[in-house]
């Protein structure tokens, strides 16, 4: 393999990973694409690219307590028990603050490769991606804390979360157009 075949097919590896990672198809309330799976390739991509920079081990760190985390959400449960609930919040916040230090690391490799190989366009768009998405994660954890806040009555309409949902899914519809540019 050729010193540039090894980043590149290591690459590939991270595209299908976080895209199993990151889309969730759901049926009923089975994932269908378990996210495990893609932290799994994540993981294996990341140790793949660890030798051609730092961020990538840093990354690779992130996405191995990932793979375990993850199976936690391969069912949802329609009925939860109010005591188990607590616990739920703590995994899916465990889960979140893991995955954006995993994209953070992620960036940051991106970036250091680009710079390395003179493409201070690439490295100024991977510091963009990593700061929207520092961004939208930041957003989400603060529209849940006010989604909690407004929904004080189990049997409530839904008003207090639609307050809430319609604007964040237009900030996350912005976010992505934006990473994706």
């Amino acid at each position: 393999m050729t010193q540039t075949e090894q980043p590149q097919r290591g690459l590939r590896l991270v595209f299908w990973g976080l895209l199993l990672a990151f889309f969730d198809v759901r049926l009923a309330t089975v994932d269908i694409l378990p996210d495990f799976l893609g932290y799994i390739i994540l993981a294996r991509a990341f140790a793949q690219l660890r030798a051609v920079h730092a961020g990538f081990r840093r990354a690779e760190w992130m996405a191995i307590p990932l793979i375990v985390l993850s199976t936690a959400s391969l069912v949802e449960w329609p009925e939860m028990p109010p005591e188990l609930l607590g616990a739920k919040r703590l995994l899916a916040f465990a889960d979140s603050a893991l995955d954006l230090a995993m994209i953070w690391m992620l960036c940051d490799a991106i970036g250091g490769l680009a710079r390395a190989a003179g493409l201070e366009l690439l490295a100024a768009s991977a510091a963009t991606r990593r700061l929207l998405y520092l961004a939208s994660v930041g957003l989400g954890w603060m529209l849940a804390v006010a989604a909690q806040a407004l929904i004080r009555d189990p049997g409530d309409a839904g008003l207090g979360s639609m307050a809430v949902a319609i604007p964040a899914a237009a900030f996350g519809i912005v976010v992505l157009v934006l990473m994706l540019l």
